[in-house]
């Protein structure tokens, strides 16, 4: 039984034998929104679920269709995404939870069944089913059917209709909503909150306050003022104190200081996995105090998978028989760059006396996989949990003291010395029990030898002396970010005065903006070279070498966050002039609760919502409405937005929740519990016509992602690179031309429509020629072939073997491997480079051998497995449980072979 279902089911029936052996009582059970509020007997959001009434035939029906489409649901379409199938629980329980407060029902048990047979019958809508033998219908009117049935009895059919509900809500949420592209955007929270839009909905705000009447409640403003305010929103103090912070984060990654502090600290602590796990946490920590949580993430990952590598070798291999040589860059020209980006400069030699020794692994799969794990999830905790140290850690921080300064602008308690006394000791706390967790969780049983920790701690080593000597970029880096800290630490400390207090008696005539700016000017103008000070050697290629230049802070700064952030203020400032806040306060107020509980409470709220939407957009809209409850309860606005500020942060739960944790979409995992995807096409490789609602797959399809393959391979780059399917087929077509109605008799009426309106385009194929310098016409000639519009002028396969581009690289590989079989005046000759050295002729025979396609799958995987091991490279494949394999399986493009979007896109 799938683990979720067993936990479900048994928590059902042990409740109503509780209920039967009156250990319980029912009223102890239902739900009431005055008991759960007013009382705080939050279980009760729970037991709802779980009481389907006394023994009898009402709990049979329910406990039957509820394991049964349970189990089948966590075993079909949600196999290997068992953190999904909990998040489906979770979405329906709260959802219900809210009708529940319009809706006088006791018990929701019912209506949770009814969402599990509406989604399974949505995402199955081909399974014939049958009522009793009475008659036969398809799988979506299952859910309608017991509708019915409910009625035919005399049961409420309001408990249904909220099944029905949420599991449509659900289901457009996860499987329609991911598959359709929206041509024309609109401004509400769910396009501003998901931050993946071209154009950031967060600028919006500039169309939608002035003229959406949410700044009418000042009617003697003008129209011209209104747009004013809202402008000022996108670029104050806070926000250019954030975008210096950026700066000197750029300034930190430019001059490689990061990488030196990191490989310091690992070297430091690396002499045991336990060591330096605590080492890659603490590090992550301090840098993402002062970088982007990404951007350390980032960083951090190729550093920790350089190591792991070290350790997969150091433990695959005795020290007598390999010896292992770090070589610098410039001595292996073979290296990747890729690779020397990362770090992974090293390579495996075998000692010149046993060159022909067989070399025998004797590392488990099973530790190294746990072991990455563990580290990836040490980084992704650390990086979110060392941005809430510093006010500039983090962009929600900013967002809290902005809101707390426009709400009370007299108020100096919310300074950068003052967040960092009370941040930095409780994310350190919080960083060592992260640590325990993990340590507890993944790496209490982990095998460690003493040769391991003395490789890993020579390993560290060995990567940080690449580094070479600490140059004077890092060294004048250092001293302005220091310098950096100190004014904002010394602005004005609080406990006495400071050097702003000197210039001013003005509390707010110099804030944290001024000295980020200034900073940032600064690394504009001081030349990166020593001697280049003095006047001497100035042989920059663009003239002096500065710490930081333009062009490099235009290519690595996040404008888009920038905007994100200013539009989350342009929000707030919208909440707070429409008196919406207030809305909300007045009614959150009566609510008879300690401060205690109530900031409990506030946690919880905000770090459940922020689990399914950004930080940023969050915090911009709950904070302003916690200031004024806070006001209206008479308690220090601190108590309450500072903890729900911090919890907010804290988007630990779901992989979707920050982008820090998409690090894990790579692990190496054992044969036993492998399960490779189905027929999977990306969306740069997806024919035309299942873009524009195809529902058959055919060999001409496959015939597509070839020529699409080989295009990329002539050209070194994707021909059809696009963000979204509709701006796929718009390059399609920009190559192929508009096509005929014929072409697209496969596409459905919408997307032919879409298609033909547009400018007609004329064939540009003659561009193909420029894929590269070996492009001839023959190469032209098959490529066209390959990419017709029309699948039914695709070339197949068999015809694409025997095009004349094709076989001239088939005779190169001629069994006979004669002269006499090659034409000298078509230039097919013979290539010594090319010679077999097989021992025997070619034996076919393990082709008839492949009777399925999961044997197959099956000898492909373990191929893999195989050339990895002997390539001393750790096996890394796709993890089905990771947030980008998530995004990707359920999106529109993963899987062909199920239904495609809905052809109310194209509308």
């Amino acid at each position: 039984m799938p683990p979720v279902t067993r936990v479900y089911s048994t928590a059902c029936v042990l409740t109503t034998l509780a209920v039967h052996l009156e250990l319980i009582t029912p009223f102890q059970l239902y739900f009431n929104p005055y008991l759960i509020f007013q009382k705080f007997q939050v279980w009760r959001l729970v037991t709802t679920f779980l009481f389907f009434g006394s023994f009898g035939f009402n709990f049979m029906f329910n406990i039957i269709f509820t394991y049964r489409y349970c189990s089948m649901l966590e075993e079909g379409s949600f196999r290997t995404r068992t953190a999904d199938f909990f998040y489906m629980f979770l979405i329906g329980g709260l959802l219900m939870n809210l009708l529940g407060f319009f809706v006088n029902l006791l018990f929701l048990g019912h209506a949770f069944t009814i969402m599990l047979v509406y989604i399974w019958s949505r995402q199955n809508e081909h399974v014939l089913m049958n009522f009793f033998g009475l008659f036969n219908f398809q799988a979506p009117y299952l859910p309608w059917v017991l509708f019915g049935f409910s009625f035919i009895l005399g049961n409420s059919v309001i408990i249904d209709l909220i099944g029905i509900a949420v599991g449509h809500i659900y289901y457009y949420l996860e499987n329609v909503c991911p598959a359709r592209e929206r041509l024309f955007e609109s401004y509400d929270g769910y396009d501003y909150i998901e931050e993946e839009r071209d154009i950031p909905p967060s600028i919006m705000c500039l169309c939608a306050h002035p003229y959406g009447g949410l700044l009418d409640v000042r009617t003697d403003q003008p129209l011209y003022d209104r747009t004013d305010d809202t402008c000022i929103r996108y670029m104050k103090g806070t926000n250019m104190m954030f975008f210096g912070g950026l700066i000197m984060g750029i300034a930190l990654e430019h001059s490689n200081l990061h990488r030196r502090v990191a490989l310091k600290v690992i070297v430091l602590f690396g002499s045991s996995v336990k060591k330096l796990m605590a080492g890659i946490m603490l590090v992550t920590m301090f840098l993402s105090m002062w970088i982007s949580n990404t951007a350390t993430t980032s960083m951090m990952l190729p550093i920790v998978d350089s190591i792991l590598l070290e350790i997969y070798i150091a433990n695959n291999f005795k020290e007598k028989n390999v010896v292992l040589q770090v070589l610098p860059p410039n001595n292996n020209n073979n290296v990747k760059e890729e690779e020397k980006e990362n770090g992974i400069n090293g390579e495996v030699t075998n000692d010149s006396n046993q060159s022909d020794q067989t070399i025998i692994g004797n590392m488990e799969h099973s530790d190294l996989k746990t072991l990455r794990k563990a580290l990836m999830l040490s980084i992704a905790y650390s990086a979110n949990i060392g941005g809430t140290a510093t006010l500039t850690g983090t962009g929600t921080n900013l967002v809290l003291q902005e809101v707390f300064h426009d709400t009370f602008p007299s108020s100096t308690s919310l300074t950068f010395t003052s967040w960092f006394i009370y941040a930095f000791p409780s994310a350190l706390i919080t960083v060592v029990a992260a640590w325990l967790l993990l340590f507890l969780f993944f790496l209490r049983n982990h095998k460690e030898t003493k040769e391991s920790g003395e490789q890993i701690r020579k390993a560290s080593q060995l990567k940080y002396e690449e580094l070479g000597n600490l140059t004077f970029h890092e060294i004048a880096v250092t001293i302005h970010f220091v310098i950096l800290v100190l004014l904002w630490f010394f602005r004005q400390p609080g406990i006495y005065p400071g050097w702003a207090d000197l210039l001013s008696n003005d509390k707010s005539f110099i804030k944290d903006a001024t000295p980020a700016i200034l900073i940032s000017i600064s690394m504009f103008l001081v030349p990166a070279r020593l001697d280049q000070i003095f006047g001497k050697k100035p042989d920059a290629p663009n003239g002096i070498d500065r710490l930081l230049n333009w062009k490099v802070l235009q290519t690595h700064i996040s404008w888009g966050v920038i905007l994100l952030l200013g539009g989350g203020f342009a929000l707030a400032f919208g909440v707070k002039e429409s008196k919406l806040s207030d809305v909300f306060s007045d009614k959150l107020q009566h609510i008879e609760m300690q401060p205690v509980i109530m900031t409990f409470v506030l946690i919880l709220i905000g770090a459940s919502v922020t689990e399914m939407a950004s930080n940023v957009a969050t915090a911009n809209v709950i904070l302003p409405v916690i200031c004024q409850l806070a006001v209206h309860m008479e308690v220090n606005p601190l108590l309450y937005i500072v903890p729900t500020t911090i919890g907010i942060s804290f988007a630990f739960m779901f992989p979707v929740a920050t982008i820090c944790d998409f690090g894990l979409a790579r692990v190496e995992e054992p044969d036993k519990t492998r399960y490779m995807t189905q027929e999977v096409v990306t969306q740069y490789y997806r024919a035309p016509e299942l873009l524009m609602g195809a529902r058959f797959y055919t060999e001409s399809i496959d015939m597509w992602s070839v020529g699409c393959i080989f295009a990329e391979l002539l050209g070194r780059r994707i021909l059809f690179q696009a963000q979204t399917p509709i701006q796929q087929l718009d390059l399609i077509t920009d190559l192929l031309g508009t096509p005929s109605s014929d072409d697209m008799k496969y596409a459905c009426d919408a997307a032919r429509v879409h298609v033909l309106r547009q400018q007609f385009k004329s064939p540009s194929l003659p561009s193909l020629y420029n894929l590269s310098t070996y492009t001839n016409a023959e190469a032209v000639h098959l490529l066209c072939q390959m990419l017709a519009f029309n699948p039914d002028k695709r070339i197949s396969a068999s015809a694409a073997l025997n095009h004349s581009y094709l076989i001239e690289g088939r005779a190169r590989y001629h069994s006979c491997m004669c002269r006499c079989c090659y034409n000298f005046g078509e230039i097919r000759r013979y290539a010594t480079d090319l010679e077999p050295n097989a021992p025997m002729p070619f034996d076919n025979s393990f082709e008839k051998e492949l009777t399925s396609m999961s044997i197959v799958k099956d000898r492909l995987h373990k191929e893999i497995m195989q050339k990895c091991m002997s390539s001393n490279r750790v096996p890394l494949c796709i993890n089905p449980l990771s947030a980008s394999f998530k995004n990707f399986a359920s999106s529109s493009v993963a899987h062909p072979s199920e239904l495609p979007p809905s052809p109310h896109c194209w509308e």
